[in-house]
């Protein structure tokens, strides 16, 4: 008996538009991948998985608006190893 495939969430998009989403034929080029239409009912699916620790966004930096520029340097100029978050407030 062979343990289950785990393939870790690597991708995560919403899709403006269903008819721009171009099929992808191969299943293994979904796997660690989750699409989601930009609604209310994905998004609301999105954050209660995130906050069951389903789903772990990987975060490289915080910076609050007022280093907006700095935020936008940092992401032009390193390499970040995940999102840039601007807190807003």
């Amino acid at each position: 008996m062979h343990a289950p495939k785990f393939h870790p969430i690597e991708f995560i998009t919403c899709i403006p538009q269903s008819f721009l989403f171009v099929a992808i034929t191969s299943e293994s080029a979904l796997d660690g991948v989750i699409l989601l239409q930009s609604n209310r009912a994905d998004l609301t699916y999105l954050k209660e998985q995130i906050e069951a620790g389903n789903i772990q966004p990987v975060i490289d930096r915080t910076y609050p608006l007022s280093e907006i520029a700095a935020a936008h340097t940092y992401s032009e100029t390193e390499h970040a190893v995940g999102k840039i978050v601007i807190t807003i407030g």
